[in-house]
């Protein structure tokens, strides 16, 4: 069976309707934080993250790109109506943290995390000729080359400098940049994806261990294990996908071994005998937080297909089909139609019961990623 067959109709007959109904509030366009994953009634109203709203216009965006969902561009702009309604940042270009469930500002501070997902969903409106998301996408820029930006490399945390620094907004800018270059075609985004890469050779990736380092001090000095440096096997997979996305744009630098490096290193980790990574580790591999997010599985899916896509030996494919087996048979089952059962514990049994909205970016990306794939070897 092709990945295809499973995909397209958990995506437009169940995914898209769910996540486009009951996940939006109907009263403001905005979307809800996440929904349970008994009923699929919303839940966790008492705040809004303004990065799910900017995950959910790149989710409905890809959707409606792929055919799976009709209403998903007009879904895409009520949310970007929303957002620049609500989540504009007062003082300065980008977008607030929170918001409190009368949609009033709850947290304003500008968080760079937040920052990359504007920019990758309002890059994904402003393909489809949204003017309003192209001028939120050149604000929400303006704001990280501003004041956003580190003197030392990169980003800081939020303009409160907040600590640790963390490699995870800039894998995130990493994407974003490389999505909108591949979009628009214009040099200056794989300039600025670039400028990422130097800063992830330079300090994220420890080529020696084949390692992916996730926080830092103020100048860029490693967090030791008792203050807190940890390991996380999905975002591992995560830079592999992006790594080998780099080298099908045509980017300058050599950057296959640490994809293969990062590939090995991440399943010896993190792959539990139930082939799902888990969430966390410690240095010595022993896992820190033994649970097992969906999110984890959908980047190692994306990986697995990325390396077969480059090296084509079978192996890839044949753990990517794993990986896509037990994504329908393990997670997106005992629960409402187009949801997922998002946290699991080791034994397999149910370790929250919501669903966030946020997971969707994950799912949307892995299964639109396995149709490119799909389209490409045909």
């Amino acid at each position: 069976m092709s990945f295809s067959e499973k995909i397209r109709p958990w995506m437009a007959e169940a995914a898209c309707p769910l996540w486009g109904g009951a996940g939006i509030d109907p009263a403001t366009g905005g979307v809800w934080e996440a929904l349970r994953v008994a009923d699929g009634a919303p839940a966790r109203a008492e705040i809004k993250r303004v990065r799910v709203q900017h995950r959910q216009i790149y989710a409905f965006a890809e959707a409606w790109r792929m055919g799976l969902d009709p209403q998903g561009l007009e879904r895409a702009r009520g949310v970007l109506a929303f957002a620049r309604a609500r989540a504009q940042a007062p003082r300065g270009a980008g977008w607030i943290h929170r918001l409190n469930p009368d949609d009033s500002p709850q947290d304003s501070r500008r968080d760079s995390y937040d920052q990359m997902f504007a920019l990758l969903g309002y890059g994904a409106l402003a393909r489809f000729g949204v003017e309003e998301a192209r001028e939120d996408l050149a604000r929400t820029w303006a704001g990280l080359s501003g004041d956003l930006a580190h003197p030392l490399g990169g980003w800081r945390e939020d303009d409160l400098d907040r600590l640790p620094r963390r490699q995870n907004p800039h894998m995130h800018g990493f994407e974003a940049c490389l999505a909108l270059q591949d979009w628009t075609g214009e040099a200056v985004w794989m300039e600025r994806a670039e400028a990422v890469l130097d800063l992830f050779f330079a300090r994220f990736f420890d080529a020696g261990r084949g390692w992916l380092l996730e926080h830092f001090a103020e100048d860029w000095t490693p967090l030791t294990p008792e203050e807190g440096q940890r390991l996380e096997p999905g975002h591992f997979c995560e830079w592999v996908w992006l790594l080998r996305r780099y080298e099908r744009l045509g980017g300058r630098r050599p950057v296959g071994a640490a994809a293969d490096a990062l590939y090995a290193e991440g399943r010896r980790l993190g792959l539990g005998p139930d082939g799902l990574l888990c969430d966390e580790t410690f240095l010595d591999g022993s896992p820190s937080k033994s649970t097992r997010r969906l999110w984890g599985q959908t980047e190692h899916f994306k990986a697995a297909l990325a390396q077969e896509r480059v090296h084509g030996t079978g192996r890839h494919l044949a753990e990517a089909r794993e990986i896509f087996d037990r994504l329908f048979g393990v997670y997106l089952t005992g629960c409402r139609p187009g949801g997922w059962r998002d946290r699991l514990n080791p034994d397999g049994s149910l370790a929250d019961p919501l669903m966030p909205a946020s997971t969707f970016y994950h799912l949307v990306c892995a299964f639109g990623y396995a149709l490119d794939w799909e389209t490409a070897k045909g």
